[in-house]
């Protein structure tokens, strides 16, 4: 495991971590992203998560603040405030929400182009 070593993190957040950092670090590893978002859906059914984003940049979920610096980075970067996966999520959605949070910001608006292609 990468960065998820915020073991106090529930699970759900915790794997969801891994895959960002799997499809950032090593965008081709196909097999292990489809092994990892089914460890997200997994988990996500035993207990559902939600990460938030503080002022202060720090993130948080229902366990308290958890050290998770490349997704509170990707949060800041993309707009995002807060994520919520229960165990309703779809495999796709999973994935897709993975990569939009592993690729750097880019363009004039980063935030409006990770919110048109997150609203699900």
């Amino acid at each position: 495991m990468s960065e998820s070593a915020a073991a106090d993190a529930p699970e759900v957040i915790r794997r969801f971590a891994d895959l960002v950092a799997l499809v950032s670090e090593r965008p081709t590893a196909a097999v292990e992203q489809r092994a990892l978002v089914k460890d997200v859906i997994d988990a996500a059914k035993r207990e559902a998560g939600t990460l938030t984003l503080g002022a202060d940049g720090t993130l948080s979920s229902a366990a308290g603040i958890v050290a998770l610096p490349l997704i509170a980075k990707r949060f800041k970067g993309h707009g995002v405030e807060e994520l919520a996966i229960t165990g309703k999520a779809a495999v796709a959605d999973v994935f897709d929400l993975a990569r939009m949070l592993a690729a750097e910001p880019s363009g004039a608006d980063p935030a409006a182009a990770f919110a048109g292609r997150a609203a699900v």
